[in-house]
């Protein structure tokens, strides 16, 4: 046991000198770009092409309802009421003979089938 507390004890010892030393010059260069790591920083807008489309469907639910007797009693009727649906629509991308600047965007190639 004592011969651990003597270990621990050095290394203590030689982490609080180490410290010291590099107290007087720094240990990162500060002179290069910083770099953010965080993840909810972007450089640029992700190329996603499309928009989000909202729909309206009717689905069930069950609503509880009391119906009264001599003590009211709980009743679980099944109610129709629209539901809000967002879904992604990608936007297509066009044929290749309106594309101006493409590979056969002006022509048709001869001898393949199209």
């Amino acid at each position: 046991m004592s011969v651990r507390l003597l270990i621990l004890g050095v290394l203590l010892l030689h982490y609080v000198s180490s410290e010291n030393d590099q107290s007087t010059k720094p240990s990162v260069e500060l002179t290069g770009n910083l770099i953010d790591r965080s993840s909810r920083v972007h450089d640029k807008s992700p190329n996603f092409q499309g928009f989000w489309k909202k729909k309206f469907i009717w689905r069930p639910r069950w609503v509880k309802t009391w119906q009264e007797k001599k003590i009211y009693i709980a009743v679980w009727k099944r109610m129709w009421g629209p539901a809000e649906i967002k879904e992604w629509v990608p936007v297509a991308k066009p044929p290749p003979g309106w594309i101006k600047n493409g590979n056969g965007g002006h022509f048709i190639k001869v001898g393949l089938p199209h």
